[in-house]
């Protein structure tokens, strides 16, 4: 937490709680029990023309701790998410520099217990810093560092879940720009409803789906040291894990500076 905290300081990316308080504190007694209190810590870059409406851009922060006196690394599951969202804010913020200052807030969100049952999301979304009506659409990204053994031979892809479930807009808008800025192979297997994994279900993205706020999940797809002490950094695709951070990037502009909001399913 105090690594992340500093982080942003360091980049002078505000907290939307207060200029020092870049954390939302879950008490103990919200947890199952044995499990400590707990926080989320939020930073983000203010919209210059529509302030109170937000993108999320989510990773969680957790992972399987130390069991059997093994450390669970977690570099993929999910370190890979967590930069990527810490690279993202510095890319804002680096925009926001130079004069391009995004319309809508966006708020980067690193979210605490959810390999215990998306208990941190679920106290962000009871507890929310921006209106729930006024958050266009949460960005979720968990394990986005490795090859799964179906891409080993065509390792530029990437799992997407529950863009078109909500707001069919969002899917449109990110295949546009895959299609036109990166052409990585989008693979749509685990957003069918009938998906025996039901990875839709199981990670923080499904907290803002139960709210009618539109989602995408990003995901590279379980492999041999998933929740194993062996998920260490030197088995990341680095070139990949950039990639696939661009896009997710490339993606969060596009909505924050989008004029209108997404048209949701319901609507059409």
């Amino acid at each position: 937490m105090e690594f992340l905290k500093n982080y942003y300081k360091s980049q002078q990316i505000l907290s939307p709680i207060n200029d020092s308080i870049y954390t939302q504190t879950i008490p103990s007694y919200y947890l199952p029990d044995g499990i400590n209190t707990s926080e989320n810590v939020l930073a983000f870059i203010r919209g210059s023309e529509k302030p109170e409406e937000v993108i999320i851009i989510s990773a969680h922060l957790d992972h399987m701790g130390i069991e059997n006196n093994e450390i669970f690394n977690g570099a993929d599951d999910n370190g890979s998410g967590t930069t990527a969202v810490m690279e993202m804010a510095q890319a804002f913020k680096l925009a926001e520099r130079d004069g391009y200052k995004p319309k809508r807030s966006v708020l980067f969100l690193h979210i605490t217990a959810e390999e215990i049952g998306l208990y941190g999301s679920k106290y962000y979304l009871e507890n929310p810093v921006f209106e729930l009506s006024k958050t266009m659409a949460n960005l979720n990204i968990d394990m986005i560092g490795r090859i799964d053994v179906k891409h080993k031979n065509k390792p530029d892809y990437l799992y997407l879940i529950g863009a078109n479930r909500i707001s069919k807009e969002l899917h449109f808008i990110s295949e546009k720009v895959n299609n036109k800025f990166f052409k990585i192979d989008l693979d749509y297997t685990y957003n069918d409803d009938d998906d025996p994994n039901r990875f839709y279900f199981r990670s923080d993205h499904y907290r803002f789906a139960l709210k009618n706020i539109p989602v995408i999940f990003y995901f590279n797809g379980e492999h041999e040291d998933y929740h194993q002490p062996s998920d260490t950094p030197d088995k990341i695709a680095y070139d990949l894990l950039a990639k696939r951070t661009q896009f997710i990037f490339t993606t969060a502009w596009y909505l924050a500076n989008k004029e209108n909001n997404l048209i949701h399913n319901v609507d059409i």
